[in-house]
């Protein structure tokens, strides 16, 4: 965390979340900004905290945010603004895939190792692409190391 006060002071709307809420970003949703809160706090205008029903799993929500017919329902609804912004009612509009609750943990069990595997390759890529960068500098400081 980069830095934290007491909450009270502050001026203006914001909307308060706590753990388990998910904070859903609606300014430039093609962004997909989604986080299942792990602490109390304030969050800026542009963005939604949902508090899920009792037995809604906050995790499968977020990953339902995620999802790619989520983003494309909500790039939709908002294609034709300068700055897109995907009103409260929009957003209820939204249609997400059912899950029943007694398969919802493993339902996000399952998305958090699909999710991990994705995030690991996504780092060794960019891993690859830093060394093959590097790799014909190298080469050519070693070819021409001995010549001055």
């Amino acid at each position: 965390m980069l830095d934290s006060s007491p909450i009270g002071n502050e001026k203006g709307r914001k909307f308060r979340f706590r753990p388990g809420d998910v904070v859903y970003g609606y300014l430039r949703p093609y962004l997909n900004k989604v986080w299942v809160a792990d602490r109390d706090g304030l969050c800026s205008v542009d963005q939604y905290v949902l508090r899920p029903n009792a037995g809604v799993s906050a995790e499968l929500l977020a990953h339902q945010l995620r999802s790619m017919s989520v983003l494309d329902q909500a790039v939709d609804l908002t294609h034709n603004l300068q700055l897109p912004r995907l009103r409260s009612g929009l957003l209820a509009a939204i249609t997400v895939q059912a899950v029943r609750p007694e398969s919802a943990a493993e339902v996000v069990g399952r998305l958090d190792r699909v999710r991990n595997l994705v995030i690991a390759r996504a780092e060794l890529r960019k891993r690859q692409i830093a060394a093959a960068s590097a790799l014909m500098p190298s080469l050519l400081n070693q070819a021409f190391a001995g010549l001055s």
